[in-house]
């Protein structure tokens, strides 16, 4: 860079960096379509192409990939790494889906409830129906209850254990038998 100007250096920057933003747009429509079409095998491929890119866009995308474990082993852990680093941007799609994944109990233990609604309450300042109304729900409420019993439903055995943890800390003793259940289900933590 030595005899080039600095303003050709700053237009050369700004120019590659506004094609690599495009190339980018175009990569997660099209990892998007893969994850439409099921084929999340290539989705994960591409948006972990994309991450290694720096591309932030990606990390929820592969955040969820990895929570659920869609086209690669699930690994709850560093999923929730890539959606949390975004959610603490101005990503309104992460803090959505930390709070869904919250509310479902996956990512239980890895972020607690008094972060998780300072999140969605600076989100809701945006006026977002979604942050609005889980804000007017409260935390630690029935529609995490309600979640819970879904994924029971489901057959569940972490959900047990989580709400049943969820009634003992309500001093509801019911927490007793939905763990002891949970526990007879497979769940290690139980």
């Amino acid at each position: 860079y030595e005899n080039i100007p600095e303003s050709c250096i700053k237009l050369r920057y700004e120019s590659c960096k506004k094609k690599m933003q495009n190339e980018h747009n175009e990569a997660l429509v099209e990892v998007r379509r893969l994850i439409e079409e099921k084929k999340y095998e290539e989705a994960y491929t591409l948006s972990n192409k994309l991450v290694n890119q720096e591309c932030d866009e990606a990390k929820e995308i592969l955040g969820i990939l990895l929570i659920r474990g869609l086209g690669v082993a699930k690994n709850i852990k560093k999923g929730f790494e890539y959606i949390y680093s975004q959610a603490l941007t101005s990503s309104y799609e992460a803090k959505k889906a930390l709070i869904k994944l919250f509310d479902e109990g996956i990512i239980k233990g890895l972020i607690d409830e008094d972060e998780v609604e300072t999140i969605c309450r600076d989100a809701s300042r945006g006026k977002d129906p979604f942050f609005l109304e889980r804000v007017n729900q409260g935390f630690l409420d029935e529609s995490k209850e309600e979640a819970l019993k879904k994924m029971i439903d489901k057959g569940d055995a972490t959900a047990l254990w989580l709400l049943g943890k969820e009634l003992l800390d309500l001093d509801n003793e019911e927490g007793t038998s939905l763990i002891i259940e949970a526990s007879n289900k497979g769940n290690v933590e139980a």
